[in-house]
């Protein structure tokens, strides 16, 4: 996720078969320039004898040298401190003379059961709710001609017939650490470190990342809950 992502606490990725281009912005005009990831398999997580094509004046997304093939989307909000709330999907497609085109939505929880949208081009969903990832998978299966998806005339190029519309939010505190109160906390980090080599000469070591030592005053709170506290006797490792 983008940063304004995170701060408005919410995700759009769309694709435009016609300029062969994903968008991130979220206001509804689309045009070269706004462009995030261009082509097709530029974005995708994974697929199979599935691509990009062109025919009789219509950019598609179909089969090819193959009667059944898959491709697959993954966001991943690990790292945003956010998780998802609710998920709108759009897709336009195309089934014809026996084909079929199944969708499947995972989150950290597993795999939803497939969906055959029948038609349907918009669906929304509250299942990956305090997921952090979101992998979407689509499985076409027929004759290349009778599945098509994500199809929009080759000059339409303001038509997005794909679309992932997700609204984000802060995850719940789980059970592994409960809450306790509110806290201000003061921190200082000492950058290097002194020790005594051999022969009684002091060397002083530029400490690096995972160097050093960390200092955290508690300055004030308020709502807390009585725990047990550390004493000396404790554990000093204290899991954050």
């Amino acid at each position: 996720p983008t940063l304004e992502d995170v701060t408005f606490q919410r995700l759009r990725i769309r694709y435009s078969s016609a300029s062969d281009c994903y968008y991130r912005n979220w206001s509804d005009p689309i045009c070269s320039q706004l462009a995030s990831v261009p082509h097709f398999e530029a974005a995708i997580a994974a697929s199979e004898f599935v691509k990009w094509q062109t025919s009789d004046g219509m950019t598609y997304v179909g089969l090819s040298d193959s009667e059944s093939g898959f491709i697959t989307w993954k966001v991943d909000l690990t790292g945003s401190g956010l998780v998802f709330d609710s998920v709108s999907l759009r897709v336009v497609s195309n089934e014809t003379y026996g084909g079929q085109i199944i969708y499947q939505l995972a989150g950290d929880r597993g795999k939803a059961p497939p969906l055959l949208l029948g038609g349907k081009e918009l669906l929304t969903t509250q299942d990956l709710s305090d997921s952090k990832t979101l992998t979407f998978t689509i499985f076409l299966n027929g004759k290349p001609v009778t599945c098509r998806m994500l199809s929009s005339p080759s000059n339409a190029l303001d038509s997005c017939p794909f679309e992932i519309k997700a609204t984000l939010k802060a995850p719940r505190r789980g059970h592994e650490y409960p809450y306790v109160g509110d806290l201000l906390v003061g921190v200082k980090f000492a950058a290097s470190a002194t020790h005594r080599a051999k022969g009684g000469r002091r060397h002083s070591v530029e400490a690096g990342i995972k160097q050093g030592s960390l200092q955290v005053q508690i300055v004030a709170g308020c709502n807390l809950t009585p725990v047990n506290v550390l004493t000396e006797k404790s554990d000093p490792y204290v899991k954050w």
